[in-house]
């Protein structure tokens, strides 16, 4: 992989924005670098995209975790700043945290009951994971945040929150009754090196059952969606009707349409049933 400079860019500048990209800690070093190899420029730019664009010196993801960085770094400096003045957080969201810029990719299940969001997330790892309950009635009544772990473990919401290398600290908004109903599980699984599965309780079809939540589901939704890359909404085949809860969800979701998915779950393919 090269990296390629508009021309007309001057040595110095070139040097400094390979640095910001491939070794950020020392772009000190820049015009000590720059003047020892004053005349051989051509031989300079060489040696350093030989030494550091290889896939051992300088791999892949260490360059994507230098970029989300640098991003959190620009956020911090110049955007929260503007937010806490102009107290958006009031109406709004609250700050971004560095791990929130650094976190893997995130998915989002939801759906009615009984649509098989858990065993979906059964499914694509391969396994059980911690906490994994499966039943043909509303069985998952806690939000799982799935991730890479070398041992399978369970964290209490409030000990998920307070990890400052996991992006999930500005959940505490939401209050304690939520946090008693969050947790996160860590397992081996491949596609978890990539991602974080987030299963939610299933979507309930009346008042009565909602209010006994003991928390604002729509604000745990709507936390989850805005910072999530992609929103699987599951349906059952063979219940398609729509609760009013459900309804309201994908009213709320429609500011993030473009990561909507729709899946059509436990259906017959080739006189064989899929079930997730």
């Amino acid at each position: 992989m090269s990296f390629t400079i508009p021309d007309g860019t001057n040595l110095y500048e070139r040097v400094f924005k390979f640095y910001a990209l491939y070794i950020p800690s020392k772009l000190g070093d820049v015009q000590k670098v720059v003047s020892q190899f004053e005349g051989r420029e051509e031989m300079l730019w060489e040696l350093m995209q030989k030494k550091y664009t290889g896939t051992a010196q300088a791999p892949r993801i260490e360059r994507i975790e230098a970029i989300l960085l640098q991003v959190a770094s620009v956020y911090q400096n110049y955007v929260e700043p503007l937010e806490k003045d102009f107290q958006y957080q009031t109406f709004g969201q609250p700050p971004l945290t560095p791990s929130e810029f650094t976190a893997k990719p995130m998915l989002l299940l939801l759906g009615q009951y009984s649509t098989g969001k858990t065993s979906f997330i059964k499914y694509i790892l391969g396994k059980e994971f911690p906490g994994c309950n499966i039943g043909p009635e509303p069985t998952t009544d806690r939000v799982n945040c799935i991730m890479q772990g070398k041992q399978e473990h369970i964290i209490p919401g409030h000990a998920l929150v307070a990890d400052e290398n996991r992006p999930f600290q500005t959940l505490r908004t939401l209050g304690t009754p939520f946090l008693n109903r969050l947790c996160g599980v860590t397992c081996e699984g491949e596609i978890l090196s990539h991602v974080i599965l987030v299963d939610t309780p299933g979507v309930l079809a009346g008042d009565k059952q909602r209010i006994n939540r003991g928390y604002d589901f729509d604000s745990v939704v709507q936390w989850f969606a805005a910072r999530c890359d992609r929103i699987l909404l599951l349906f059952d085949a063979n219940k398609l009707d729509i609760s009013d809860e459900l309804k309201s969800l994908i009213l709320l979701l429609q500011n993030h349409s473009d990561k909507i998915r729709c899946v059509l779950n436990k259906t017959v393919h080739n006189n064989e049933q899929r079930i997730f």
